[in-house]
């Protein structure tokens, strides 16, 4: 769990916030 809970929370933090953050600016740039 040492290797997958600060996995998971690493990667399911950052996988939200910066899908958000490239996918919101994508279109609105575009």
């Amino acid at each position: 769990c040492i290797e997958k809970c600060p996995t998971e929370a690493l990667v399911m933090k950052p996988v939200p916030v910066t899908l958000q953050h490239w996918v919101m600016p994508k279109p609105a740039a575009a």
